[in-house]
């Protein structure tokens, strides 16, 4: 019997014993109508189809930062409440999302460092596993707790396991630094004085390091201004030589914000190789030729492999907010190759964006992270944008370049976590239910790509696509026992590499026990594989294609895990 299933069921399925009627039946019925996933859909390995909600009180509570941890496990940190009082609270996640119950307690670890609300909207994760979170308390106090790798508190920091630098101001980030030091960044204001860039630096014990600046602290003013102006830090990153570079905004009470960024030396002095000067004051709307942009401000930043300096850019057009990206030479001087003439401003249609996270992939490309809200909207959204090297849009990510998720009612604000290989972009933030009176803590993890097909282990035939209507295909026909001609004829790609005996070599190679029986079948491995490549989850990948009785079967999403670890990130849709 030759089965034809046409459009999006182009998979021709042999079979020539009455046995196999009903794999073929089934092969064609979940073929009917796949869709496949693309660059910036939810990510169905992670969590609940992507996303992942964790209660952490009422109030603004929830997330502002993730990391990635070398093992591909996630750490988020923020605010939760326990009804009384807001405090720093930090939660660990498996690479696919499940609460880490040997952390902290039952996931969670919290601790308070005065009597007043505060939250870690900053994060570093040292050599030792040891996660540093800061934020602003006391009084606009810096404010920073250690944890060790359990979520238990590190007492040995500071002889308490927290310590609080009272400099009138506000925390905005961490850097990690040699010997597991930490330099805290943000604005501080003293009596008489304007707004400042403000760094401090500690070593690893959480003392202050005298060596550092003026008896370990550096203030730096860009702007001369008056009333409520300054030069205001929301963005700092670390350069591999240890330079130390902070972005933010300047303001000097009688003109709009403008971009401001300054660079530093190990020892917290300005360098001068930078802008000549070690600072730069920027109008990016002059840059891009956009007169119309009136304001702008640096929200993150990233240092790129060859030196250069992406920047994450607020500004605003005098009517709403928007999302701007430039690029610097390592020497502070603007790319022009890059966007226009060194700048790239998005607008969305439908509402104000307001820019809060940047990453570079390996592929080059460069990921933006918003927050964005419709003009009949009340509460945000998260917007990502997706940016070739040379700062035009990239097509092949979301729709037109661009994902909006709704996660819940309430306020969405999502940071972006740290790149990895794979490309996928993983955000923390907080989100509301429905009622509006309970507060989450939220994950959300994008698949990323496109990727190289010949990275996927599944891609049989070796040819430049990963496709479920030859490469599923073989590998149901092989665990259905067909050699030869009953393998290969109407199932092999458009000019595959891999074929005759070496094909069926490298499929005797292959480990397929996808629902992990401990066996390797048609009925159930090479439908779970087939369907997974078709991009179908949850019980649309399981139902009746699981060795159900055994204590060990996976589950939907492990299953999904599986084929991405065992035999790469290409291999799903």
């Amino acid at each position: 019997m030759l089965f034809a299933v046409s459009s999006y069921c182009r998979v021709l399925v042999f079979c020539r014993k009455r046995l196999f009627a009903a794999v073929c039946a089934l092969v064609s019925i979940i073929l009917c109508g796949a869709v496949t996933a693309a660059p910036g859909q939810l990510d169905p390995t992670f969590g609940s189809d992507g996303k992942v909600r964790v209660e952490t009180g009422t109030g603004n509570t929830g997330f502002y930062k993730t990391v990635r941890l070398p093992n591909g496990s996630n750490v988020a940190v923020g605010a939760c409440s326990n009804g009384a009082e807001t405090r720093f609270c930090a939660a660990k996640f498996s690479s696919n999302g499940e609460i880490d119950l040997s952390f902290g307690s039952s996931g969670i670890a919290t601790v308070s460092l005065s009597s007043q609300n505060h939250a870690a909207g900053a994060m570093i994760v040292d050599s030792l596993g040891r996660i540093t979170l800061g934020g602003s308390c006391v009084n606009s106090g810096f404010c920073m707790a250690r944890f060790l790798a359990d979520g238990s508190l590190d007492t040995s920091f500071n002889n308490g396991g927290s310590v609080v630098t009272n400099l009138g101001g506000q925390l905005t980030h961490l850097l990690l630094v040699p010997m597991d030091g930490v330099i805290a960044v943000g604005q501080c204001r003293t009596a008489a004085t304007t707004t400042k860039f403000c760094l401090v630096k500690y070593q690893s014990n959480g003392a202050i390091d005298v060596s550092f600046g003026t008896d370990g602290v550096v203030q730096t003013e860009l702007v001369a201004a008056v009333g409520s102006g300054g030069t205001f830090a929301e963005a700092a990153t670390v350069q591999p030589d240890g330079k130390l570079i902070v972005g933010g905004y300047c303001y000097s009470g009688l003109s709009p914000p403008t971009t401001c960024v300054a660079r530093y030396n190990a020892n917290g002095s300005l360098d001068p190789t930078f802008n000549g000067s070690g600072s730069l004051i920027v109008n990016l709307g002059a840059v891009a030729s956009m007169p119309a942009i009136s304001s702008s401000g640096v929200r993150d930043l990233a240092v790129q492999t060859d030196g250069s300096i992406l920047m994450a850019v607020a500004c605003q057009d005098g009517v709403q907010a928007d999302v701007c990206v430039a690029k610097l030479h390592e020497n502070g001087g603007l790319d022009t190759s890059f966007g226009a003439k060194g700048a790239s401003i998005f607008f969305d249609a439908s509402g104000s964006e307001h820019a809060n996270g940047i990453y570079f992939e390996t592929s080059g490309r460069i990921v933006l992270s918003s927050q964005c809200v419709g003009a009949s909207r009340i509460f945000f959204d998260v917007c990502l944008i997706r940016l070739n090297a040379n700062g035009s849009l990239d097509s092949t990510f979301g729709e037109n370049s661009k994902v909006r998720i709704d996660f819940a009612l309430g306020l969405d604000f999502l940071g972006l976590g740290n790149p990895a290989d794979d490309g996928k972009v993983l955000l923390a933030g907080r989100c509301n239910d429905e009622t509006n009176s309970q507060s989450f803590g939220c994950l959300i993890r994008l698949k990323g790509g496109p990727y190289n097909p010949l990275s996927c282990v599944l891609n049989t035939d070796a040819n430049n696509t990963v496709d479920p209507a030859t490469d599923g295909l073989l590998l149901t026909r092989y665990l259905l026992g067909f050699r030869g001609d009953a393998l290969t004829i109407g199932a092999l790609g458009l000019n595959p590499t891999r074929t005759g005996q070496a094909l069926e070599t490298y499929l005797a190679s292959l480990n397929l026990d996808a629902d992990g029986d401990g066996q390797a079948l048609a009925m159930t491995d090479g439908l779970l594989m087939l369907r997974a490549m078709l991009g179908l989850t949850g019980g649309a990948l399981t139902q009746g294609a699981t060795n159900a009785a055994h204590p060990n079967v996976r589950d939907a999403q492990q299953i999904l895990t599986w084929i991405e670890s065992t035999h790469g990130v290409a291999c799903l849709p």
